[in-house]
């Protein structure tokens, strides 16, 4: 039984917004408190300064982390009530109490019915000749139980539909506070700064003879880092992501948020989980199925790519008669992207597809002159004007120095955009959708489902796991995929590996399985010496590796 007395709930969380306040204004009279001692008088000599210098950059930043855990345990119950109040309304609920109304609807129903029989059965007894009257009579009867069949009939469809959101609500309600355990975590490693452990040995900031010695100072900036974002919004975040995990400057981050903006404004009448495939499905086009792609000269060849991903991906928007339009049609007729914002949109996802996937290759001083004339041409096109040879020289090395080492920004998104593919897959075959789902990420790597030979290396890793770890959690806790990536995101900062996440949701004797059945092999040792990337992530899978390595 579940049970929700949603006035007790409000009520509790305002006295913890309450006690919250009282709180953190306390923790900010000692944060201002301790960093002012290092300025402090009369403390002189190596160990005292080494004293203030400790207290004054500990404590502040201890401070601050319990005044983030205050204020995450203050948003996780706000949204805890607002998400019950959205999905079940303001009433008090009791599971067993509405399982109940459900038997007594039930119970009369069953009555109505056989009242129904009886007046039927009856009815066809009487003699037309004699009995007009009568069969009046029982008709009126069978009429009113009709009645009353249906009307118990709504009632108890009724209170089903409340029942299965209230069950629905109540086997998601702990993700809520599942981003308590990001700021409790920062909480604990101050804690254990300040030589405080959880079995109350000393820490690794204890005196040492001359000073404290902290061995681990990375805590305090992640402090700082989430105090200087708490007040950002979720467009920032998602803007400073963009350009943090995948190398995207300042101005193609914005247009890709123009570009969501510009699908909520346009198309309000579709669901969130709608819109969020629109936003993937033309992101990871403008690389997977580009029928302007420049690698594929062959209309042939295009149209073959084209349609496959069509098949497994789906076409985006359509027209207004529902036939498909090109990615550039889409972004620029149906969005509004101008030729400008679109030629460079293109350019920088590709360019970042290209960079993350072979950055070995594609270093400066390792480019051939014809690569450089080439990619010189390529940008001067884009951007309108031509560029000396330095000028672009610089602009390559910066681009390529934000895009190395990251996930793939393409490939994450098509992936993203199968998994929510509203429509069924023609990819899907017997799989169903699931398989779908994997081909055109980890199956479609690590096995021969996709290509002749496995290949998957560190950025592919990372969209593949990221893909199915961010449209998981939108799915688990029916959260926006902006919202999703950023919460993602803020947990991988916090220590939480990509594969820790995936494995909690998709099993790795499941994975291993698949990949042995469709490569035919019998053991990791016959896989290292056939399929060297299968194996490779597959012992970062089990190890749940952050970032893939090499074994």
């Amino acid at each position: 039984m579940v049970k929700m007395v949603i006035g007790e709930v409000q009520t509790q969380t305002e006295q913890i917004k309450s006690y919250a306040k009282t709180y953190s204004q306390a923790l900010e009279s000692v944060s201002t408190a301790t960093q002012g001692i290092q300025l402090a008088v009369g403390m002189s000599g190596e160990g005292m300064d080494a004293i203030k210098s400790y207290l004054s950059s500990v404590y502040p930043a201890l401070c601050k982390a319990a005044i983030l855990h205050s204020e995450a345990v203050v948003q996780a119950n706000e949204q805890y009530v607002e998400a019950y109040i959205s999905q079940c309304g303001s009433e008090d609920l009791d599971s067993e109490e509405l399982q109940e109304q459900i038997n007594e609807a039930d119970k009369l129903i069953q009555e109505f019915q056989s009242s129904k029989d009886s007046y039927t059965q009856a009815k066809q007894n009487l003699s037309d000749d004699k009995d007009k009257l009568m069969g009046m009579i029982f008709q009126a009867a069978i009429t009113i139980m009709d009645a009353g069949i249906t009307r118990n009939q709504a009632k108890k469809a009724k209170i089903e539909e409340k029942l299965q959101k209230f069950l629905a609500f109540c086997d998601q309600s702990t993700s809520y506070f599942d981003g308590l355990s990001d700021t409790r975590n920062l909480l604990s490693k101050g804690m254990q700064a300040l030589g405080v452990n959880g079995n109350g040995s000393i820490g690794p900031g204890s005196w040492n003879g001359k000073g404290f010695s902290l061995k681990d100072t990375s805590w305090m900036k992640d402090v700082n880092k989430r105090w200087n974002d708490r007040h950002q919004t979720s467009e920032q975040k998602f803007v400073r992501n963009l350009k943090e995990q995948y190398g995207f400057d300042d101005e193609t981050a914005q247009i890709i948020l123009k570009m969501k903006e510009n699908i909520d404004k346009n198309y309000p009448n579709l669901s969130q989980r709608e819109r969020d495939y629109i936003l993937n499905r033309l992101l990871g086009g403008l690389v997977y199925g580009d029928m302007s792609s420049d690698g594929l000269k062959d209309t042939l060849k295009k149209l073959l790519n084209g349609s496959m991903w069509a098949n497994t991906a789906g076409v985006g928007i359509t027209d207004s008669s529902g036939d498909a339009l090109s990615i550039e049609d889409q972004l620029k007729k149906l969005l509004g992207l101008s030729d400008s914002d679109y030629d460079l949109l293109r350019y920088k996802v590709r360019i970042q597809n290209l960079i993350s996937s072979s950055p070995t290759s594609l270093n400066w001083d390792d480019l051939k002159d014809s690569q450089k004339s080439e990619f010189k041409e390529t940008i001067q096109q884009v951007l309108g004007y031509n560029l000396t040879m330095e000028e672009f020289e610089k602009l390559w090395r910066e681009q390529f120095n934000n895009m190395k080492d990251k996930g793939d920004f393409a490939h994450q998104s098509i992936t993203q955009a199968t998994i929510l593919n509203p429509g069924i897959p023609a990819a899907a075959g017997n799989g169903g959708r699931e398989n779908a789902n994997r081909l055109s990420g980890w199956k479609g790597d690590a096995t021969k489902a996709a290509e002749a030979t496995p290949s998957l290396g560190p950025d592919d890793y990372k969209a593949d796991l990221d893909s199915e770890n961010i449209t998981y959690l939108m799915n688990k806790n029916k959260w926006s995929y902006m919202d999703t990536m950023n919460y993602y995101h803020n947990h991988l900062r916090s220590g939480q590996s990509r594969a820790e996440i995936f494995t909690e949701h998709t099993a790795y004797s499941e994975v291993k399985n698949t990949i042995f059945n469709n490569l035919k092999v019998n053991s990791m040792k016959e896989l290292k010496e056939k399929y060297y990337d299968s194996y490779r992530f597959l012992c970062n899978l089990k190890d749940k590796n952050n970032e893939l390595k090499d074994y």
